[in-house]
């Protein structure tokens, strides 16, 4: 079984389907489509989790320069040149 969170049911193997519930969850996702910002906090969740599993300093490191709600209007991550090279890595996955 998969956990994605802790608020979260754990994710169960259906062996009718031969699908997770985490790749249904995948499949209904398919068509929708995430804005600039909403990916970079989709990053962010990622490697948190990574962070939790490994506690990984690099990691850790990262997500401090990351984090989007360290100022309190929550307009830029950390470090504003995190988001500058967010946007480039954006145009050259486009």
């Amino acid at each position: 079984m998969i956990n994605a969170g802790v608020n979260n049911p754990p994710k169960t193997y259906s062996a009718e389907t031969g699908l997770s519930s985490l790749n249904r969850e995948v499949v209904k996702m398919e068509n929708k489509m995430l804005t600039v910002e909403q990916a970079y906090k989709a990053m962010f969740y990622f490697l948190e989790h990574q962070y939790e599993l490994t506690k990984s300093d690099e990691i850790g490191g990262l997500l401090g320069f990351m984090d989007w709600t360290l100022w309190s209007d929550s307009s830029t991550p950390a470090d504003p040149a995190m988001w500058e090279d967010w946007l480039v890595a954006v145009k050259r996955a486009l």
